[in-house]
């Protein structure tokens, strides 16, 4: 499969060039004149392997990462990134801020390499390591759903608070990688245990520690006043439009998948393993759903739709997380 995946690439003209790297992320930075790709014994790729990559549930998303982009040649999937998904995944350590960088060409070896993704870890231009450590997840999150063709999302978009009402396409993206942020907390609890121990907080790391802390306890579910939640709950017309109340559902989600799949899907998650094939089954529909304006309500219908025996437990779970079954919702109801 791979072979027809790379002949059909060379008949349309647009074979990959493959970046040959014994590290799992290839480190982009801006040099004298322009990106360039680090040499694979450039210090940093130690330093940001050990404090962006080295605890395991980044290794975790990875891996997901690396067998997302085999399912995608394996099915030979149409896919708008050739160069992304045929590369281990891409990072530019000085962007402008964190997100996904589009079509980048950095130099490598005298020459240049094209990805249509990268993730951005950087901090208004400049290599910040503390700022990449509390972001690197959100970033590997958009890269993941991205690369399977969820649409672009606006570059240095304004992320906003949890809590806040938006969109319902960007509630469901925000809460998304907001889901794998408190996944990412309770995996590696001593990430938290770290900055607890901390008097001298900022206040991004602060908001991490709450809204990762939150998020599993559905905390988003309940109308904010003066920065907390009060006892008055969102009515589900709300919560939909919440992002922190779209990540209890993701969580949830993650948790309660099963890892099964029909026979039709089997050449898809043949290349995932055993530990990392819920992930897939979550990560699935966002390269499904159909239109801009996509919902819960759109990623639930492709959920059911793709693992329907999945049905009955995922819209217990909107229930209980929402207050109401999304796709049950009438076009009057709808957020």
């Amino acid at each position: 499969m791979t072979i027809c995946f790379l002949l059909s690439l060379l008949l349309a003209g647009c074979l990959p060039s493959i970046v040959q790297t014994d590290h799992e992320v290839i480190l982009v930075r801006q040099g004298a004149e322009g990106l360039e790709i680090l040499e694979d014994d450039d210090p940093l790729y130690e330093t940001v392997n050990r404090d962006l990559w080295g605890d395991a549930y980044s290794q975790y998303l990875l891996t997901l990462f690396e067998h997302t982009t085999a399912a995608i040649i394996a099915t030979e999937s149409p896919t708008s990134y050739s160069q992304a998904v045929s590369n281990k995944p891409f990072a530019v350590l000085d962007s402008a801020c964190i997100g996904i960088v589009h079509d980048i060409e950095p130099s490598y070896k005298s020459a240049s390499v094209r990805s249509e993704l990268a993730m951005g870890l950087g901090h208004g231009g400049q290599i910040d390591a503390e700022w990449a450590r509390l972001y690197a997840t959100r970033a590997l999150g958009q890269l993941l759903i991205e690369v399977i063709e969820w649409p672009a999302a606006e570059p240095c978009a304004d992320q906003g608070a949890l809590e806040d009402e938006t969109t319902p396409q960007r509630a469901l993206e925000l809460g998304y990688l907001a889901a794998l942020e408190a996944h990412h907390r309770q995996a590696v609890p001593e990430k938290a245990m770290a900055l607890q121990a901390r008097s001298d907080l900022t206040a991004e790391e602060r908001a991490w520690l709450k809204r990762t802390e939150i998020i599993p306890r559905n905390g988003y579910r309940f109308v904010f006043q003066d920065g907390e939640p009060s006892s008055s709950q969102r009515t589900a017309q709300q919560a939909l439009r919440t992002p922190g109340v779209v990540a209890t559902f993701f969580y949830r989600l993650h948790e309660q998948a099963s890892g099964y799949y029909p026979q039709r899907e089997m050449l898809w998650f043949a290349n995932y393993e055993d530990d990392d094939r819920t992930y897939g089954q979550v990560l699935l529909p966002f390269g499904r759903i159909e239109g801009q304006d996509a919902s819960v309500a759109d990623y639930i219908g492709v959920y059911v739709e793709t693992f329907p025996a999945e049905r009955e437990r995922v819209i217990t779970l909107a229930e209980q997380v929402f207050g109401a079954d999304p796709t049950a919702m009438t076009p009057a109801d709808s957020p």
